[in-house]
């Protein structure tokens, strides 16, 4: 978050509108069937997916642009792409810091040392809890196994080739059945070489997974699980972003009052910037599996695709300048009030604190 932040300084500074973050949406498949996924009912006409050839295009493209980050996702589970190792070393060959989410059960040592070879930086493994009991009722019977086998496998490879790429860090939604165990994250995390946890807040997406809210009794204890997990993450030296759960600011009504706030002060270029609903569009470019580019992850119009302008077309084009004279006005979209998610609405918070804290202090 931090590049980022230096990132739009500079742009301000410059009167520029640059990217930073290229996201690639791979794939729409999956091996697992996870219940809180809200890519589960999405669906995508495979013959109009991208090839191989068109996302190595692109890459090349972002390099041209000036992006300087790479992130490789899919409203699923991107290694059902065949051809994703592939794609990983074109980002790495064209100097981009490339990441990749992952639910770590399609993970192997040919992959392991593919990505060790091309010098990969960072591998997020969506992992939801500690154990069997609280991680699979989420992920599906022999999840959590096979992950910490894979996760062994990489810690020993690594060792041996003594090689600290790429990161490893640990997404975690926190849900009613591993409340308690949320610091034991924390000691799993220390014993499998993960250098960071990332906590995320339960976005109920459908009704049938509203019972994996935290109770109010849960809720009122936060304060002493977040302590100690703190402790223990300082203790095993990991970093984690728990703190954010101290103000647990992932409702409607706050994202509505965030949008709203400071319109009444002075309107100035500086003031107008500084205090911007959401950052996104500043930063950020989105292509999908079947080639739609988006300013965000949440608005998605078809408005523009990558088969038939550049990547640096659409950057400026009306839709995208259009998305962000709408967010200078301190204008939401009906679909990011009610549609962003929970933790996606945390990290703008952060990203604007950041910036007004730097900017005005």
């Amino acid at each position: 978050m931090d590049q980022i932040v230096k990132h739009l300084v500079k742009c301000f500074k410059k009167r520029t509108i640059l990217p930073y973050l290229l996201e690639l949406r791979i794939s729409h498949t999956c091996n697992l069937n996870c219940i809180h996924c809200a890519g589960v009912n999405k669906k995508i006409n495979y013959k109009s997916a991208l090839s191989l050839n068109e996302w190595i295009d692109i890459i090349k493209q972002a390099e041209k642009l000036g992006i300087k980050e790479c992130l490789v996702i899919a409203d699923k589970e991107p290694f059902t792409y065949p051809n994703i190792i592939s794609l990983m070393r074109e980002i790495k060959k064209h100097g981009i810091y490339g990441k990749t989410t992952t639910n770590g059960t399609l993970l192997n040592k040919q992959i392991f040392e593919a990505l060790i070879e091309i010098g990969w930086d960072c591998v997020n493994i969506s992992l939801d809890g500690p154990d069997p009991d609280s991680n699979d009722y989420i992920r599906g019977k022999g999840a959590f196994n096979t992950v910490i086998k894979n996760l062994k496998l990489l810690r020993d490879i690594k060792l041996k080739k003594n090689k600290t790429k790429p990161k490893i860090i640990f997404n975690t939604v926190i849900h009613k059945r591993m409340f308690e165990k949320i610091p034991l994250m924390i000691i799993l995390a220390s014993k499998l070489k993960v250098s960071s946890v990332d906590f995320h807040p339960l976005s109920v997406w459908f009704p049938r997974i509203k019972h994996l809210e935290l109770t109010k009794n849960q809720v009122s204890c936060f304060d002493r699980i977040i302590e100690e997990t703190k402790n223990l993450a300082k203790e095993y030296n990991i970093s984690t972003n728990i703190d954010i759960f101290y103000e647990r600011k992932w409702e409607y009504e706050q994202k509505q009052d965030f949008a709203n706030q400071d319109k009444n002060k002075e309107d100035k270029m500086c003031e107008k910037f500084f205090s911007l609903p959401c950052y996104l569009p500043w930063y950020f470019i989105s292509v999908q599996e079947d080639g739609r580019v988006n300013p965000c992850h949440t608005l998605d119009s078809g408005k523009e695709n990558i088969r038939y302008k550049k990547l640096e077309q659409i950057w400026k084009s009306k839709y995208f300048n259009d998305t962000r004279q709408s967010l200078l006005s301190k204008k939401f979209f009906q679909k990011c009030l009610a549609d962003c998610c929970v933790m996606q609405a945390a990290n703008h918070l952060r990203l604007y604190n950041k910036l007004r804290s730097l900017t005005f202090s």
